[in-house]
């Protein structure tokens, strides 16, 4: 008797925890089969990937908790030159939001981009406020090898998005969606299912 019921207690434990995990949503309507094309050294997560919590941390994201970088171009006579690393919309002018729900004082960020000597400039700081902060860098006349920006702080966000261009597909997108009520009151209902078989 007591194996049944330590079952349905881990069942349920288990259902419980799951109240609490939520979904990861990664779009990029550019590449559907192959979402954010070309970034380098970040963590993105899987599409539908399930967390344990409603955001994402800066260090949990970013490469070194720092920094995002979009690779565009690679010099064509490098013999490292990689194909998929190519990317055709690298003179687009770019934004990125981050919708930040809790940030430490003094957490900053700014646009970076390559010149055309190869060299990265960087763009003034801006401070990370709770809400949604934008980043932008305008359109070019060559092929800046990276697009990206550069943070200071930690800080907590359940969506990033990059826009670029006017095309109607120039959107990329990693949030963190709150399970829907019909989530809870199913988990729910499995709950009160396992303990009325059980006192069946």
């Amino acid at each position: 008797m007591k194996i049944p019921l330590l079952f349905l207690a881990l069942i349920a434990a288990l259902n419980l925890h799951g109240v609490n995990v939520y979904p990861v949503s990664v779009i990029s309507e550019y590449s559907s089969s192959n979402p954010f094309r070309g970034v380098e050294n970040i963590s993105l997560p899987n599409d539908g990937e399930l967390i344990d919590t409603q955001y994402f941390s800066n260090t949990e994201i970013f490469e070194n908790g720092t920094t995002y970088k979009r690779i565009h171009h690679i010099d064509w006579t490098s013999p490292q030159w990689d194909p998929s690393k190519f990317w055709p919309y690298n003179t687009a002018n770019h934004t990125f939001t981050l919708d930040i729900i809790e940030a430490d004082p003094g957490a900053r960020w700014r646009a970076i981009r390559s010149l055309e000597n190869g060299s990265l400039f960087s763009l003034g700081w801006v401070n990370l406020n709770v809400g949604t902060n934008h980043v932008n860098l305008n359109n070019t006349d060559y092929d800046p090898e990276v697009v990206g920006f550069i943070t200071e702080g930690n800080y907590k966000f359940n969506k990033f998005t990059h826009s670029f261009g006017s095309q109607s597909f120039g959107y990329e997108e990693i949030s963190v969606a709150v399970p829907e009520p019909s989530t809870y009151a199913l988990i729910l209902g499995i709950i009160a299912f396992s303990f009325a078989s059980r006192k069946k």
